[in-house]
């Protein structure tokens, strides 16, 4: 199957064959984005999407047709809900008519999964997606030639593979898991508490237009480079800033007494440097994500297609 990850500066393709204890990545592909042709982290421009993917695949000679997309958007309204323990033939039903008191209209696609249950309670994630946003997707797979298998939400595909492997804990670890997914215009955090996702929020990076394409011909420099850059250092600060709220939020919660770990990915990972530079930010020790359970994929790519890859999961 292939999974389509598509950012504001690259798209991310994996080709792959999961099975229950691994996936096994044929393909790995991470192209340019067309100028312009995503914005506010949806697709604008659907024609240089399509022409940009279909060509790629061509070129690698990919002859795979079912594929899913990964969205990661403010414009999706993430909910945790609880519900009676009851017969699974009710759950949608059920599902639908607690999510209609935040979502308030039916223009919106509803996907959830269940967390686990206590005390005849069980807890759902709901995600409501705007059905004209999964609809032009659903059409862009078309338009390229794919079948469309499934439409994954960022932070669904990164709770799958937590839940999959032992990507962010040992066995017997207590503590919450804190995921910055750190792309060119969003940061993604994704809270987890025994391998539960149990926090998700899409946040913009507070920084100028002009400062994040500057900051994106850094990539091929030193951390010393990086450290004098003004426009970097401003970027930088945008990002802790952020990622400060997130943790001051848990120090403030029912979570305080938990100890926290941090860990990065996104594009945003691959500069040098970049944990030791979050560190004296931030005053907190700051982890990149590894793979433990996939031994065919590579650690130093799953920064990039950490999306791409969870969306191979079924769960």
């Amino acid at each position: 199957m292939l999974t389509i990850d598509i950012g504001s500066k690259n798209i991310k393709i994996i080709y792959a064959e999961p099975s229950p204890k691994n996936v096994s990545v044929k393909s790995q592909i991470l192209l340019e984005t067309p100028e312009n042709a995503v914005v506010n982290g949806l697709v604008a421009d659907f024609d240089s999407i399509v022409e940009a993917i279909r060509d790629t695949l061509e070129e690698y000679e990919v002859r795979e047709k079912r594929a899913s997309i990964v969205i990661n958007s403010p414009e999706i309204i993430i909910r945790e809900i609880k519900l009676p323990k009851t017969n699974p033939k009710n759950l949608d039903m059920i599902v639908y008519n607690e999510v209609e008191s935040f979502l308030r209209d039916d223009n919106y696609k509803v996907e959830y999964f269940l967390q686990y249950q206590e005390d005849g309670i069980v807890r759902a994630y709901t995600f409501g997606i705007p059905t004209r946003i999964s609809e032009s997707y659903k059409k862009m797979l078309l338009q390229i030639g794919l079948t469309p298998v499934a439409l994954d939400v960022g932070a669904n595909a990164i709770r799958k593979l937590v839940s999959w492997g032992n990507m962010i804990k040992q066995p017997g670890d207590q503590r919450m898991d804190v995921i910055a997914d750190i792309g060119y215009n969003f940061i993604n955090f994704n809270i987890f508490e025994k391998k539960l996702l149990v926090y998700s929020r899409c946040v913009r990076i507070d920084a100028d237009d002009s400062i994040k394409k500057h900051v994106d011909t850094l990539r091929d420099k030193t951390k010393r480079e990086l450290e004098l850059d003004v426009d970097f250092t401003t970027y930088l600060s945008a990002v802790g800033d952020e990622i400060q709220r997130v943790l001051q939020f848990l120090i403030s919660s029912d979570f305080r007494v938990k100890e926290t770990k941090l860990y990065i990915c996104g594009g945003t990972a691959n500069f040098d440097g970049i944990r030791e530079l979050l560190h004296d930010y931030l005053s907190t020790d700051v982890h990149l994500v590894e793979s433990r359970r996939s031994p065919a994929f590579r650690d130093e790519s799953l920064k990039e297609f950490i999306n791409a890859l969870g969306a191979q999961i079924r769960l």
